[in-house]
């Protein structure tokens, strides 16, 4: 009776060519989310975007001053935003919108990606949305 020996290295080779072929993926989404945040920056009455993963952020915002702000609201209401629909059993969170003062934000989890667009109070959300959807 002959045992098969099995090839470690192949192996490791396979596992390691998975990996970083989703890294690839993970990069290619993050990429391809930032170019269609630079298009959603042009549309009127948008202020700035948040993108970040765990490692990566990219960030354009009208008002730089605001960003510890911004990002504090933008962690939050993402935090938030999915602890909610657990608590009441709604199923998982696809867009979070807040609309507090003159300001209106779009939070939404593209993968690993978080997403977080302002803009002024009264701004077609719906094309925003239809960009990042599509």
């Amino acid at each position: 009776m002959s045992k098969k020996k099995k090839n470690r290295k192949e192996n490791t080779i396979m596992v390691v060519d998975e990996v970083i072929a989703i890294e690839k993926e993970k990069e290619e989404t993050f990429k391809n989310l930032s170019t269609d945040l630079e298009e959603i920056r042009k549309f009127d009455g948008v202020t700035g975007y948040i993108l970040r993963n765990d490692q990566t952020a990219l960030i354009d915002l009208e008002d730089p001053a605001k960003l510890v702000e911004y990002a504090l609201l933008s962690s939050k209401a993402l935090e938030t935003g999915q602890k909610l629909p657990e608590i009441l059993n709604l199923g998982p969170m696809e867009n979070i919108l807040i609309q507090a003062g003159t300001v209106t934000v779009i939070c939404k989890t593209v993968d690993e990606n978080k997403i977080n667009i302002f803009m002024k109070k009264g701004t077609d959300t719906t094309k925003i949305l239809d960009v990042l959807l599509s």
